[in-house]
Formats: C-alpha cells, structure tokens, sequence
C-alpha cells in the first residue's frame, strides 16, 4: 500500500528547517534514552498542567499511527486486531499499540553514555523532548506520587532535582530505570542562595520560563483527534484486514460466537448483535459484520486519560482531566506520524538510509526508521 506523501515530506522538510535555523524553544530535540545513564531536571508544563503525558501507536508496516483509544473512543485498528487473533489465533503482539511518555526535560549530563555526529550530546542546560518507554513513565509517576509535599523541589523549583534514565542490555532485552539522583540538583538560572533578592529574581525568571514551554498536549501527537486521526486508523486498520483475514471466511466473531450463531441460522432476524455493539448480518447463511466508522464514545467530561499531573500537594499520582467527546476538526498541519509507502515507494529514501544511529532524535522523527533498520531499500 503506498500513498502520496509529497506534502507531508515537504512540510516536515519545513518543520526541519525552521528548527536547524531558530534558536531557544524552537530548536528543542527529541531525546530518546539510549544506552547508559541520561540525567535530566523534569520541568512541570503550565499549559497542560502535566510533568509526563502518555500517549499510544500502532507500528503498522513501516508506519506509526496513533491509537485512537487514548481518546477514549473506539480504535479501529485495536478491534482489527482483536479480529484477526479470533480468526487465527495468533497473538499478532506485533500490532499492539506501544505506550511511551512524552515530557519537557533540560539535560543536565550523562555517564558511559554514546553521542556520535549524528546524534551530538546537548548542552547542559539546554531544553529537550525527552521521550521514554512506560516503564519510565511508571518511574516518573511513582517519583512524584512519593514525594508528596515536596514534589515541587522535583519539577517545579529554579533548583530542582536531577532525574537519572539508566537503560542497559540483560539477557537480549532492553531494560529501563528512572530514579532520582540522590547528590545532584539543577539550577535553571544561577543565583546566590545566600542573597534572597537573588533568589527571589531567579524564581522569577524560572516561573517566565515555565510559562512559556509549549503545550505538552499538543507535542507529537494531537490533543483531540481530527479528521486525519479517524482517516489514518482506518487505512491501517483496512490494510491489516486484507492481509490478515483475507481468505480466511472470517465473519468478525469468535469461534465460541460463531457456534451459538451457527445455532440460530434460519430462525432469527437477518441482523444480530453480538451484545459488545458490534452487529452482523445474514448474508448466504453467514453472519457477516456491518462494517461503520468509529465514532466518539459518550463519556463523562471528567473521565480521564492517564497523565502525570503537578499539583503543589499531591498525594496520589495525578491526573489530567480532558473532553472525551470533542468536536472534530480538520487539521492544519498533518500529525508527524503520517502514513508512509509500506513498499515499493524506494525512490523517496533520505540519501542517509541505512545508516541508522539507535536514539538519534533524527532517526526516532524519520518516516522510514524501520525500512532503514532492516535495511530494505
């Protein structure tokens, strides 16, 4: 399946060039842990009223697609595959969307750590994206959620606490730690501690740099899905249905389903619910599935979406309360994780593919990462 990214590889070509050419907040990198140990000062987001946000993606083909339960509306590419397991029994993992964390982060250091060309170490101090697997995002939440009272001297204070990512190799696999560093803090703007006007200034300056970090809802993925979030779910979700259950006189049930229905054929109405809203119809004795466009689920305004939230006392993880039923809107700008040519598009490779550098923030934003890690050009 290939699609026509001429606007979007130019847009992100734009996007690109803007943030090689600004300066301060506008040249902020995406940061992903690599090997060793990353130390960051987490800064709480004003805007979102967040530290860390969640968010969900399918890997489909070579593509990212947000998943759409995040939302708290139906993804249909979550109930393609669920088809697809009932239909062959495989655990398709594969297709399951992956949780990350997003957060706001000025790096402070690093310990046996590799930087290369491709993916120079930051200037201390300097403003990142940090992005990290859901076992830091549990670390950051449960961090905060310990700390209590004092969870304002972790994220929200000119002298902060400095947050260690420890990522090592055991036994082939890829494991993750978040801690605090236990001797270290950060100071955003230098001061005399001993100078209360001083102190005062620089808390001053700090509360204005806060202030002026861009909504951690709207980094990487929207806040509310749009028109290009329901279109883009639904090609990935069509694409897995013809290369997966294609052939298979699959009829969108559970074998256990299909034998109660099996059961009733001939004496029952043509249309049927399979009682988790999901209808079939009777078509040449088999119950086949109305196929209709995910729509927003109905929920209370204050049912909320996993989030790390600051609060000046917290005492248990915080959370971000959003509108689960938004109006839909058509996006200006197209959501970086786009799909991209699952085959036969080569012609469109960046001249650096096959030379991919594990947690380059160029190759973490690239649309061909995982052609290029496989090498299939």
């Amino acid at each position: 399946m290939a699609f026509d990214l001429s606007s979007v590889i130019g847009q992100a070509n734009e996007v690109t060039a803007q943030q090689q050419s600004g300066d301060g907040k506008s040249k902020m990198r995406l940061i992903y842990p690599g090997t060793g140990t990353l130390k960051v000062k987490l800064l709480y987001n004003p805007k979102s009223n967040l530290v860390a946000r969640q968010i969900r993606r399918h890997k489909v083909g070579n593509t990212n697609y947000n998943c759409l339960s995040v939302y708290g509306i139906d993804c249909p590419i979550c109930k393609t595959v669920d088809s697809i397991k009932n239909a062959t029994g495989n655990d398709m993992w594969q297709f399951n969307y992956k949780t990350r964390g997003i957060s706001y982060a000025q790096y402070v250091g690093s310990d046996n750590y590799q930087w290369n060309t491709q993916n120079p170490e930051p200037q201390v101090g300097e403003l990142i994206l940090l992005m990290y697997p859901w076992t830091i995002y549990q670390d950051i939440n449960r961090v905060i959620s310990t700390a209590g009272v004092h969870a304002n001297e972790l994220i929200a204070t000119n002298s902060g606490r400095v947050f260690n990512i420890i990522r090592w190799r055991e036994n082939s696999q890829e494991k993750y730690k978040g801690e605090i560093d236990a001797f270290s803090t950060y100071m955003t703007f230098p001061c005399n501690i001993n100078d209360p006007n001083d102190v005062a200034k620089a808390d001053a300056e700090f509360e204005k740099y806060l202030n002026e970090l861009p909504d951690l809802n709207e980094a990487v993925m929207p806040s509310t899905p749009n028109q290009d979030s329901y279109k883009y779910a639904n090609e990935a979700s069509e694409a897995l249905s013809r290369d997966y259950l294609r052939g298979t006189g699959y009829n969108g049930m559970s074998p256990t389903m299909n034998q109660q229905m099996q059961q009733n054929i001939g004496g029952t109405p043509n249309i049927i619910d399979d009682g988790h809203g999901n209808k079939f119809i009777l078509v040449n004795g088999q119950y086949v599935p109305i196929q209709t466009n995910p729509q927003p689920v109905q929920q209370p305004a204050n049912n909320p979406v996993q989030s790390t939230q600051y609060q000046q006392t917290p005492q248990t993880t915080p959370q971000s309360v959003v509108d689960m039923n938004p109006p839909v809107q058509q996006s200006v700008n197209p959501p970086i994780n786009n799909p991209v040519p699952m085959s036969g598009d080569n012609e469109r490779m960046p001249d650096c593919f096959g030379s991919h550098e594990d947690g380059s923030a160029k190759c973490l934003s690239c649309l061909y990462e995982i052609q290029c890690i496989t090498c299939q050009k």
